[in-house]
């Protein structure tokens, strides 16, 4: 059962805590449910887990992974537990955490590795995100105006899907802006377009840059990650090949090469100079060198690291 997979992925907490206790504003929540809830929580005595809800969201959580689902009517039953429990401290607010009278742990960190390695339901679920966004990429037409262009892909994406995050269209020097805002004018070369397809909860994120003078050159340095890309590369030497790589212009790539990819957009392992992440197979990552000039170019696929090297999810 994917459920128990996921428990087991915790199980090593059983040693220095009596349970933990996720709030549904938490994607941990779902992480373990497979079900978005208001005003509820997920519990684990590392036996028995339990959603705790109201009358209004019973019916939704029985749809859920957990079989055990208590409605309560006064959340502070929530916080009456005993002993050590673990929660996510970044998810919890000052409030709550004033009106818990157990031992309260942080396992935020905990949690964010245990979602690192993905199971097959992961990926199962990833492939299709990137086998959509395949789709998307190549039956929209890439002309007209910025905006209505943005429209039309959130259109497609939500015929067979949802929306992992707005879709960028960036175009002329809109391109030479990472997080560029499509506005109301016509499309001009170089035409960039990233987009992002949330499958059964689980995301896509892939950016296409067409009629770029930089994209001969943001290929190869692709082709060069591509060929180090395996199990026991650390993130921080990707990192620093791609500035190398870069060379005179490396003061133009202005983010990290990658990020995780799972139930969020951004997730563990993240890239950078300072961190310390060593690649391992099962984690679902994105790969993303870009330059901003005059104009920018930025190529992002999506990479599910094997046990010998890699499968690219979004070879297109």
């Amino acid at each position: 059962m994917e459920l128990t997979k996921r428990l087991e992925k915790i199980d090593f907490l059983r040693k220095k805590l009596d349970s933990i206790l996720i709030f549904s504003n938490d994607t941990n929540f779902f992480y373990f449910t497979n079900c978005s809830l208001e005003s509820s929580a997920f519990f684990y005595d590392f036996n028995k887990p339990i959603i705790f809800t109201n009358e209004m969201e019973a019916r939704r959580a029985k749809l859920s992974w957990v079989k055990n689902i208590e409605v309560i009517k006064d959340s502070k039953k929530l916080f009456s537990h005993k002993g050590h429990i673990g929660i996510n401290f970044t998810k919890t607010s000052i409030a709550a955490k004033k009106q818990m009278k157990f031992k309260a742990i942080d396992i935020s960190k905990h949690l964010e590795e245990a979602r690192m390695i993905k199971t097959g339901y992961e990926i199962k679920q990833l492939r299709k995100a990137c086998a959509i966004t395949k789709n998307i990429f190549e039956k929209t037409e890439k002309k007209g105006n910025e905006k209505e262009l943005k429209a039309l892909i959130e259109y497609e994406i939500s015929r067979k899907a949802d929306i992992a995050f707005p879709a960028i269209v960036a175009s002329g020097a809109g391109t030479a802006i990472p997080h560029y805002q499509p506005q109301n004018k016509k499309i001009i070369k170089p035409l960039l377009l990233d987009i992002g397809v949330k499958y059964n909860g689980y995301c896509s994120d892939v950016t296409r840059t067409y009629n770029s003078p930089y994209e001969s050159k943001i290929k190869k340095i692709i082709s060069e990650i591509e060929n180090k890309l395996k199990p026991g590369i650390s993130a921080n030497s990707l990192d620093v090949l791609v500035r190398k790589l870069m060379g005179k212009d490396k003061k133009y790539f202005l983010h990290g090469i990658g990020h995780g990819l799972g139930i969020e957009v951004h997730e563990r392992p993240w890239f950078g100079k300072k961190v310390s992440n060593v690649l391992k197979a099962g984690m679902v990552i994105a790969i993303e060198p870009g330059l901003y000039k005059q104009t920018g170019c930025r190529i992002e696929n999506d990479y599910l690291i094997t046990d010998d090297g890699f499968e690219k999810l979004t070879d297109f």
